[in-house]
């Protein structure tokens, strides 16, 4: 959905920048970035890919701090992979044989 790689970091620097809702706000108001305001709606628009889930490990033993297991569900991530546009000439299902 971007027109070039400079347009794709307009979109997300201030997506992935610490900056304040107000820095980004005046970020967005900079006249080469305000022409540019259609590209934060494509990047809003990007699948996000596979979600975290969190589960408490139950222990027979008393501890301080809940152990809490934090993981993806492999079909997402395998889903995200094999659908992703960057990796379609990427990816090989033909089995080899590597020798060691």
């Amino acid at each position: 959905p971007f027109a070039s790689k400079e347009e794709w970091e307009i979109g997300d620097f201030p997506l992935c920048s610490p900056l304040s809702m107000a820095a980004i706000d005046a970020f967005l108001k900079l006249p080469l970035v305000s022409t540019s305001l259609h590209i934060l709606h494509h990047v809003e628009m990007l699948p996000s890919g596979p979600s975290w889930k969190c589960q408490i490990i139950p222990l027979t033993h008393p501890t301080k701090y809940l152990i809490q297991l934090f993981w993806r569900d492999p079909i997402e991530c395998l889903d995200s992979l094999f659908s992703n546009p960057l990796f379609h000439d990427k990816l090989d299902f033909v089995p080899h044989c590597v020798y060691t």
